[in-house]
């Protein structure tokens, strides 16, 4: 179990397991979290059809290797923002790739950023105390 704790301990979402990363979008990952949006994180796969678009889009910038290649296999591609629009990190979307793992690795390093705890256990009794707070997952 995952849970997402406000700094006073309240937690505002929960997970039962990892599987919940491969079936919700970012939106609704960050439904509880009405402040992200103002900072520039994003989690969006892009079709082979809309590489297309971006690629001529984003051709007069330095386009990034793994858009290229994308572009060159007719791939899917994944943008991920990390607080900034102008420098997404891109992933193309190749057999094999664990789309669950990369969005939920964002998603805790988005929480993270913006002061929110992430607490592991397998139910509720089993999260560590420490002086008051929970034990952060790293």
């Amino acid at each position: 179990m995952l849970n997402i704790c406000k700094t006073n301990g309240e937690i505002i979402k929960s997970f039962k397991n990892d599987d919940v990363f491969n079936h919700l979008s970012a939106r609704e990952l960050l439904e509880d979290h009405p402040e992200v949006n103002t900072t520039h994180w994003g989690f969006i796969i892009f079709s082979p059809e809309m590489v297309h678009h971006l690629y001529f889009n984003l051709k007069q910038k330095l386009v990034s290797a793994p858009l290229k290649e994308a572009y060159e296999q007719q791939l899917a591609v994944i943008e991920i923002c990390k607080g900034d629009y102008e420098n997404p990190t891109w992933v193309a979307l190749t057999l094999g790739l664990d789309i669950g793992k990369l969005k939920k690795d964002w998603y805790l390093e988005c929480c993270k950023k913006h002061g929110y705890a992430v607490v592991e256990g397998s139910s509720p009794a089993d999260f560590k105390e420490t002086g008051g707070g929970h034990d952060q997952v790293t």
